[in-house]
Formats: C-alpha cells, sequence, structure tokens
C-alpha cells in the first residue's frame, strides 16, 4: 500500500547490566514508527512512498524502564507536514515523558515540464512528464496525471523541469481583444443573431466586454465557442 521508511538514529547504547533499570532507546523508536504508520495511514497525501527520519535521543538521558505500554500523541505539527514532534509518555512504574522531533518526506507522482512550455501554448502532453517528488517541499495545486493538462494553455513561460501547478495553466483563449465575434441573444421563443468586437481575451466560460458594431454599446458576453459569445 504504502512504504514507510524509518530512519532510526539510536542516541545512546544501552549495556546488559542496565538494561533492566534503564528505558531502552529502541523500545521508544518502535513505537515512535508504530504510531506514524497508523498517523499516515489517514491521511489520503501519504498513499505512496513515505520516508521518516526520527530525530536521536540525548544520550544523557537516562529514563527508568516503563512496565506499562508507551503512550504517543503528536504534540506539534501533524502528518501533513515535514515536521512534527512526537511526544512518548510512559504511567508505570513513574511517570516520564521525551518529546522527539521527526522529518516526514512523502513522495508523489506530479507533472513536471520536459522542455520549455512558452506563454499561451496549448499543452499536448509531449511536453511532460511524471516523476516521484517530496510532496511535502511543495504547495498545492499540483498535477499528478499528464491526461489532467492535454488541451489547457500555458498562462506563462514554464521552465523544463518545473513541477506545473494549476495556475501555471488555463483553458485556452479562443476569443482575442479586437476581434470580431458573433453575438447568440437566447430569450424563450427566438434566438437572435449580432455582430460585435471583443474587448478582452477569454477562454471557454469566461465574460469579457463586447462592443456592438452596428449601435457601439458595450455589454458583457459569455464565451461559447471559437469566435462566439452569447447573452
Amino acid at each position: 500500500m504504502k512504504k514507510l521508511t524509518m530512519a532510526l538514529i539510536i542516541g545512546c547504547q544501552i549495556t546488559s547490566a542496565c538494561a533492566h533499570e534503564t528505558q531502552q532507546p529502541a523500545l521508544i523508536y518502535e513505537a515512535i514508527e508504530e504510531y506514524l504508520v497508523n498517523e499516515l495511514s489517514n491521511n489520503p497525501r501519504a498513499m505512496a512512498e513515505v520516508k521518516s527520519t526520527i530525530g536521536p535521543i540525548d544520550s544523557r538521558i537516562r529514563l527508568q524502564a516503563c512496565e506499562a505500554p508507551l503512550n504517543t500523541i503528536t504534540e506539534f505539527g501533524n502528518a501533513n507536514q515535514k515536521h512534527l514532534t512526537v511526544k512518548v509518555t510512559c504511567e508505570a512504574p513513574v511517570r516520564w515523558s521525551i518529546r522527539i522531533p521527526v522529518k516526514l518526506q512523502i513522495f508523489q507522482s506530479v507533472v513536471v515540464a520536459t522542455q520549455q512550455i512558452p506563454r499561451d501554448q496549448v499543452i499536448t502532453g509531449r511536453e511532460l512528464q511524471v516523476h516521484k517528488q517530496d510532496i511535502n517541499q511543495l504547495t498545492e495545486g499540483y498535477f499528478q496525471s499528464e491526461e489532467e493538462l492535454i488541451g489547457l494553455s500555458s498562462v506563462k513561460s514554464i521552465q523544463p523541469g518545473a513541477v506545473i501547478k494549476r495556475h501555471m495553466v488555463r483553458q485556452p483563449i479562443i476569443v482575442r481583444r479586437g476581434e470580431n465575434v458573433k453575438v447568440v441573444i437566447t430569450s424563450p421563443g427566438f434566438n437572435l443573431e449580432a455582430d460585435g468586437i471583443a474587448q478582452a481575451d477569454g477562454a471557454l466560460g469566461d465574460t469579457v466586454r463586447i462592443k456592438n458594431s452596428r449601435s457601439n454599446k458595450m455589454f458583457d458576453a459569455k464565451v461559447k465557442g471559437s469566435g462566439v459569445v452569447c447573452i
């Protein structure tokens, strides 16, 4: 389902002479690992390869061996962030707690540009490739499949290797500023057509300003197709 790689860094060595008196760090790490697996299983973003690096325990810390199950909670951060702190608590024979920093990396497939995509170019798919990246290093709005992008147009020039975000693309412009357009006026029982001039660029579904070619009156209309708007 998902791969959880734990990088465990043991901060101290426990000798056999004190193993029954001092808490073994390995047991603390095991409790944190089990806790993270449970937390990430409920996280939709983590349905991929996950790498978790657990920080070391200070070698000067000596905790009495816990006879009760260790309790673990997230004290700072959460499984949607790259840094969090897990608090591990013992209840018996004496109560103690320790806080351990954790770094999370969640690798998912994201779409990147394989070549420069000029501004206003319609994307065909030849310019795209899917790579695995740590999405905890990314902001929201990335694409996970090439099919989502095919047919969209670039808002600005996109550089090779860039992760393509939703704000970088849009529906292609099909009405251009200064272009003659057909204005379709619909009303119950009849349809009328008129000629107009677009005052702005527009993609399918956009509302643009139109000037009537005869009366020069201005009005808003919705883009319905290439060179066609309606009100």
